[in-house]
């Protein structure tokens, strides 16, 4: 448990701080407190709670893997989960609406772009606590600014046009004095940061990310067929034999292609609601984008 302490940055203990003082003065506001207790009932509701389960599931076969393998300490604790709570929940909830592979592609290439390395070097340099405890909620407040001056922006006349680019130079400023120190830093104490265990904790979020790929990819094919399997019913006039024949097909065919399920999706209303056609050789052609129906006047007049 010490090397999870040892491993937290004076960065990390001030947003711990802050968040604690957040959700301290939420808990002590009858409203937002019921508020929460309404986000918390929503977050159990089974279907999230068993992706949720099979997550920490995932994530902890993961590291029992990479622990197996002598990579995985307890001093990677901390880079574990803030992987968690930051790269794998987004990725998990933007999965949801996925059609297809170039999604996880894009992933790829962000996770292995060169700002990690930027990204890396400046949470391991960090200020004195008090500076952080300062800087975390003023960057914050900065952030909430300049997002509530761009989407209000259409709104706001004169001087207060100003705002948000004024606001967005001051950020900007900020940005380069930290890049100053953290450049100068790694200049000066280069031996500091070359060691094997920030190796580690630099190449931790790419592996477990590239590796995550998988769980989020049978998470959008499962929510992707759900979905579907909900729109079936209403488009056989809750035919259950129909229902049933439709499914088959649709599996047969798309079977675990994202691409193949998510163009059968969009183009499976025409040919069921306008020509009546239930067939396999449909649902192939769908998938390929390539259905037309047999009333070649009628298709045009639609």
């Amino acid at each position: 448990m010490k090397e999870f302490v040892d491993s937290i940055s004076n960065r990390e203990t001030a947003i711990l701080v802050w968040t604690a003082v957040f959700f301290g003065w939420t808990l002590s506001v009858k409203s937002l407190r019921r508020s929460i207790l309404d986000v918390f009932r929503a977050f159990i509701v089974w279907k999230i709670a068993s992706v949720f389960g099979a997550f920490l599931i995932y994530a902890a076969l993961l590291a029992l893997t990479f622990y197996k393998a002598g990579f995985w300490n307890l001093g990677l604790l901390k880079d574990t989960l803030v992987w968690g709570l930051g790269t794998a929940a987004i990725m998990l909830f933007r999965s949801v609406g996925a059609k297809n592979w170039s999604y996880f592609k894009d992933v790829i290439k962000d996770t292995l772009k060169w700002t990690i390395i930027l990204e890396f070097v400046s949470d391991f340099y960090t200020f004195s606590l008090p500076t952080e405890l300062i800087l975390v909620p003023v960057l914050v407040f900065i952030g909430m600014l300049i997002a509530y001056a761009d989407a209000f922006k259409d709104k706001f006349t004169g001087d207060q046009q100003r705002v948000g680019p004024l606001l967005k130079n001051l950020l900007s400023i900020i940005g380069f004095v930290l890049f100053g120190f953290v450049t100068y830093k790694t200049i000066t104490k280069t031996n500091d940061l070359l060691t094997t265990e920030n190796l580690k904790s630099f190449l931790l979020p790419v592996f477990f990310t590239l590796l995550f790929l998988p769980f989020v990819y049978a998470v959008a094919l499962v929510s992707a067929y759900e979905n579907l399997w909900i729109r079936l019913d209403f488009l056989t006039s809750h035919n259950h034999y129909l229902t049933r024949k439709l499914k088959w097909s649709i599996f047969k065919v798309a079977n675990l292609s994202l691409t193949k399920l998510s163009n059968i999706s969009e183009n499976i209303s025409k040919p069921t609601l306008i020509y009546n056609d239930f067939s396999l050789a449909m649902i192939k052609e769908i998938s390929k984008r390539k259905y037309k129906g047999f009333d070649e006047e009628f298709e045009e007049g639609i």
